[in-house]
C-alpha cells in the first residue's frame, strides 16, 4: 500500500481522519464500489482543519456499504437513503435549483460527460470548514459506482 493510503487507514482506525483520508480509505477498501474524481480531493483538501473527521468517515463507510448494497439490490432510493437519517439530502433548495450558478458548482466531469451531483451527505450548516462538510456524489447505475464529485466546505 501507498504511504498516504496506509496514514488515511491509521487515521481512520485512531478516529481522526480528514475528510482526504477518508476518501483514501473508502476508495482503498471499495474501489470496486465507489469513484473518487479530482473535484473531490480537491475539495477533500480544503477541509483538512475539519474537526468532525470520523463522522465523516462513518457517513462515507454507509454510503458504500449500507446505501450501495440498498441500491444494488434493488430496494430503490427511498429505502436505500434511510441509513443516513437526517445527514443526508437527495435533492437542494429551491434557492440552489433555480440559481445556474449554484447549479455550476454541483455539477462535475465523469465519464466524458458533465453529471449534476445534488445528492449529498452533510455534516453541520455553519460556512466553515471547520465545522461543515457537504459530500456530493451521483449513483452510476450501469457501472454500479458510487460517484463523489465534492468532499468539502459547505
Amino acid at each position: 500500500m501507498r504511504n498516504n493510503t496506509v496514514a488515511a487507514l491509521r487515521a481512520a482506525l485512531q478516529g481522526a481522519p480528514t475528510p482526504e483520508q477518508s476518501l483514501r480509505v473508502v476508495l482503498a477498501l471499495y474501489a470496486d464500489r465507489v469513484v473518487v474524481l479530482d473535484s473531490a480531493w480537491k475539495s477533500a483538501r480544503r477541509s483538512a482543519q475539519f474537526k468532525h473527521g470520523e463522522r465523516a468517515m462513518k457517513l462515507l463507510r454507509l454510503l458504500v456499504t449500507e446505501y450501495w448494497s440498498a441500491i444494488v439490490s434493488g430496494k430503490g432510493d427511498t429505502e436505500a437513503r434511510r441509513a443516513f437519517g437526517n445527514a443526508a439530502s437527495f435533492t437542494d433548495s429551491e434557492t440552489v435549483q433555480s440559481n445556474r450558478h449554484a447549479r455550476l458548482l454541483r455539477t462535475f466531469d465523469y465519464d466524458g460527460g458533465e453529471v449534476e451531483m445534488l445528492a449529498h451527505l452533510k455534516i453541520g450548516v455553519a460556512d466553515s470548514a471547520v465545522e461543515s462538510i457537504r459530500i456530493h456524489f451521483h449513483w452510476d447505475s450501469v457501472k454500479r459506482r458510487i460517484v463523489i464529485g465534492y468532499c468539502g466546505p459547505h
